[in-house]
Formats: structure tokens, C-alpha cells, sequence
């Protein structure tokens, strides 16, 4: 069973590339839900023994990031169909599989795959972050003997709208008192608070 996604109240990790960490308070939460359509080329129509056209998902990309704060998806991928799906957390970089790990071919695709068992499309497992300015591409590979296969997805989650913790001014941003994001950090790293997740450079 998946862990609930965020509330109101909740604390996120960001894991940076430099290797620091940044603190989000999350403020408020918008629930969102984007169903699989037919200009989603790269999950439609794969021919047997093919992999598709990796499809960039601009329209799940966060639209607001105005220090200190942020906007960010928290998205999960249910699938439906016949197929092996593969994702790019960012687009451009296949990050499902191991780390560097060479993109599926046709005779050695099952490599981080996904799939209507590992992730249903009503009930969505896999799950991403998505942050300003980053996009999430998605491919499929048909191992079938069917001639064509489409695979649909649909993305639930919410939209969470954070605060830089150790900003001064999040604080009165979000109704508190001063202090008391600062206090909520030092809580965290001194392993008398968990947060709701860690979370890579690379949204996962």
C-alpha cells in the first residue's frame, strides 16, 4: 500500500545535486489528476519488438517558483495496457533503472521497466516529484508479437505549495510565528522529527 501523498503541514527534503538539502514546509495542497490523451504519442501505437518515441509531459510541469516559494507535483502513474513503460526523471535522463544504466533495447529491455502489474492505472504506485523547470518524459516498448500496442497513463497527485524553511520570511508567508520553521529544521536533523520524504535530485 502506498504512503498518503502530503498535507498541510508536512515537511519535504529536497536532496540537491551540489549535495545540500533544502527544507519545504508545505503550506497547501491542490489535488490534481491528468488522464492519458491521444497526443501522448509516446505511449500510442508501439509496433512489436520497438521501443516508442520518448514523450515529454510539458503540460505536468510545474508553472509557478518564486523564492521562497515553490511549487511541486507530487505525482503518481498508473498504467493500463500491453507494454513496458519507461521513465525520464528529468527528460533527456533515463533515471527508473540503475543509476547510468545503458536505455532498454530490444533484446535487453527489462531494465527498471513499469507496467500495468508493478503500477495499475486506478490504483497508481510509482511516484514522482516534479519541480519548476523540470519535465518528465515517458516511452514505451512493445515485447508482444501484437503488430501495435497502446498503453495508457494517468497521473494522480496533488500540487503542493512549499516554503523555503530557511527563509526568515516563510514564516509570517505562512502565519507563524518567527522561528518556528528554523525550529522545525533543527527538529528534523536531530532525528526528533521525520519528514514525509527525501527526495532525489531527480524526483524520485
Amino acid at each position: 500500500m502506498s504512503k498518503p501523498l502530503a498535507q498541510e503541514e508536512d515537511v519535504l527534503v529536497l536532496n540537491e545535486e551540489n549535495g545540500q538539502r533544502t527544507y519545504l514546509y508545505v503550506y497547501n495542497t491542490e489535488e490534481v489528476v491528468y488522464e492519458d490523451r491521444a497526443d501522448w504519442a509516446g505511449t500510442n501505437q508501439v509496433s512489436t519488438n520497438t521501443l516508442g518515441t520518448s514523450y515529454q509531459m510539458d503540460e505536468i510541469e510545474p508553472d509557478r517558483n518564486a523564492p521562497p516559494m515553490y511549487q511541486i507535483y507530487q505525482l503518481r502513474v498508473g498504467i493500463q495496457g500491453i507494454g513496458l513503460v519507461y521513465a525520464e526523471l528529468m527528460a533527456g535522463t533515463h533515471r527508473r533503472g540503475v543509476w547510468k544504466f545503458p536505455n532498454p533495447t530490444s533484446s535487453n529491455y527489462y531494465i527498471g521497466q513499469l507496467d500495468s502489474a508493478t503500477s495499475p492505472y486506478y490504483d497508481p504506485r510509482f511516484e514522482m516529484f516534479v519541480r519548476f523547470n523540470q519535465y518528465p518524459a515517458f516511452s514505451v516498448y512493445n515485447p508482444t508479437r501484437m503488430k501495435k500496442a497502446t498503453v495508457y497513463l494517468r497521473f494522480v497527485g496533488k500540487k503542493l505549495r512549499c516554503y523555503d524553511m530557511s527563509d526568515p520570511k516563510s514564516d509570517n508567508l505562512c502565519g507563524l510565528a518567527p522561528g518556528t520553521l528554523a525550529a522545525k529544521v533543527a527538529a528534523i536533523q536531530a532525528g526528533q522529527h521525520i519528514p514525509h520524504r527525501a527526495i532525489s535530485p531527480r524526483g524520485l
